[in-house]
């Protein structure tokens, strides 16, 4: 059987709305799944999603008590690439200057009170690299930073070293519970 041109346009059209409804069709039944809740959850499923969101909120509660927010200034001008502004000088005490030669210097053999490494925070600048700060008793520290009567001399992924004087100190970063950046690990 040979088909006429005309009826050649016909069958190619015929064709075309037939695709045309079955694409429809499954658009629709699609988009009637869009919206629908699972109504059987196993078990497991429910305890991951309900360990799922144990993790997420204790981890912003950690992270909220790490960060101070009168350190984010410091860390946003790291990422800008300025220079942070500078804590307010405390206030010198008005003791004498008698009082002062007469205070009794800490036994050497006492133990050193480090201060604790909550966190490294990497940073990334598209002209400086990559530098670190270190989060330290609730503080978030540069290098050449004092806590105590430590500097900092270096931070990376790896730890802080720490100079006390001629000594130096090595702290090694805490170890990550969880992240979805792995590019700190190494």
């Amino acid at each position: 059987m040979t088909l006429t041109p005309n009826s050649k346009r016909i069958a190619i059209g015929l064709w075309v709305l037939a695709a045309l409804l079955i694409l429809w069709y499954n658009a629709v039944s699609l988009l009637s799944l869009w919206d629908r809740e699972f109504t059987a959850m196993s078990p497991g499923a429910r305890a991951t999603i309900a360990k799922r969101q144990q993790l997420e909120s204790r981890m912003a509660q950690k992270l909220l008590g790490l960060i101070d927010p009168l350190q984010i200034s410091k860390i946003a001008a790291k990422i800008d690439g300025r220079r942070a502004v500078p804590p307010p000088l405390k206030p010198k005490s008005s003791t004498p200057p008698q009082a002062v030669s007469k205070r009794v210097k800490p036994a050497p053999e006492m133990e050193l009170k480090l201060p604790s490494l909550d966190g490294i925070i990497a940073i990334f600048h598209p002209t400086s690299g990559k530098t670190y700060l270190a989060v330290m008793d609730g503080n978030t520290l540069e290098e050449e930073s004092r806590i105590n009567d430590f500097v900092i001399k270096s931070i990376d992924a790896k730890g802080v070293l720490l100079a006390r004087g001629a000594k130096t100190l090595f702290i090694p970063a805490p170890q990550i519970a969880y992240s979805k950046d792995r590019s700190m690990e190494e």
